[in-house]
């Protein structure tokens, strides 16, 4: 039996969202002065679809950069610092609704601070209820319950927002390199993937869309 070679499971496809569906969920998230929960998780969502980086990159940021943290965000650059799997850092640019959102929430916090419902020696840049640093599985639970609260009913979890990143950066640019370097994945190989989804992507839309592909189901169904 050692001379006998199992065989090769196919790996299964990263579930990733839609361009709509995305921003969607994204929007879905009303930011409110008066829940100042909204608003963090509203900076948070932003800013992992406008980046792709992962939720354990996410907890790790903190308000400022130095030589001792893992991560943090630079908002008039418009960029994220992160340290990543390996211990590599790598920057990743930020969109300017992620911007937005992040510096209504670094207002909020300030406030929180006065409040004194936080400590302003926290370091962490989002928090949770107690005034610590988020974790997570607190994350993996703001994930749950907008899911519930969204209207498509579709379950969305944070990892779901990083393949979205990577499918539509891929759809629309083609570089596959350049989505390697910003998902920090070490091997091209790892982001290869995405190829496969980028190619269901487009047989979706010949299906939907080309005349003879049309043709073919309608005969199918006469038969």
């Amino acid at each position: 039996l050692r001379n006998i070679k199992s065989p090769k499971m196919n790996k299964l496809l990263p579930k990733a969202l839609s361009v709509d569906a995305a921003v969607n969920f994204v929007n879905s998230i009303q930011a409110s002065d008066s829940n100042w929960l909204l608003v963090r998780d509203k900076a948070i969502f932003e800013l992992m679809y406008s980046s792709g980086i992962r939720v354990s990159e996410v907890v790790n940021l903190d308000l400022k950069s130095d030589s001792f943290n893992k991560g943090w965000v630079d908002i008039e650059s418009g960029f994220v610092e992160v340290f990543g799997k390996r211990s590599r850092r790598r920057r990743v640019p930020v969109g300017k609704p992620a911007v937005k959102a992040i510096s209504n929430w670094l207002r909020v916090r300030e406030y929180l601070v006065e409040l004194k419902k936080l400590h302003i020696s926290e370091k962490a840049l989002f928090i949770n209820k107690n005034g610590s640093r988020l974790s997570s599985r607190g994350i993996q639970r703001r994930f749950e319950v907008h899911s519930q609260n969204n209207n498509s009913g579709q379950s969305v979890h944070p990892h779901m927002l990083r393949h979205s990143f990577a499918s539509h950066l891929l759809q629309s640019s083609g570089d596959l390199r350049a989505v390697q370097e910003l998902l920090g994945h070490s091997k091209i190989s790892s982001t290869q993937i995405y190829t496969k989804l980028d190619f269901q992507h487009l047989s979706e839309v010949y299906d939907l869309t080309h005349p003879r592909a049309q043709l073919k189901k309608n005969t199918n169904k006469i038969n």
